[in-house]
């Protein structure tokens, strides 16, 4: 993959993220009366574990549960990352399922 990505500015924004010191939660949160959408903080820390929302969040991972993508069946797609995307702003297919992903 990192040959496929190289120089490109996707490829180097990537290798930026990767070097800096972000870290990733091992929470998801999920978003009020929508089980299909979660939500991931990216938090900026020079330490490896911190106590829950101990360190600022620089960053959310917007993640949607999209059942009938073929690619790899089933799953966690992430949507964006950045500010938080409200669930009514992305595309859900499981939208009311009743079932927690």
């Amino acid at each position: 993959m990192g040959e496929l990505l190289g120089g490109t500015p996707v490829g180097q924004a990537a290798r930026r993220w990767a070097r800096g010191d972000l870290k990733i939660s091992t929470t998801a949160l999920h978003a009020a009366g929508a089980p299909d959408v979660a939500y991931i903080r990216l938090v900026s820390t020079e330490q490896w574990v911190n106590a829950p929302m101990s360190a600022p969040e620089a960053a959310m991972v917007t993640l949607v549960w999209r059942p009938e993508i073929e690619v790899v069946p089933g799953g966690w797609r992430i949507h964006a990352i950045g500010e938080p995307i409200a669930p009514d702003h992305l595309p859900r297919s499981a939208e009311g399922s009743g079932r927690t992903p």
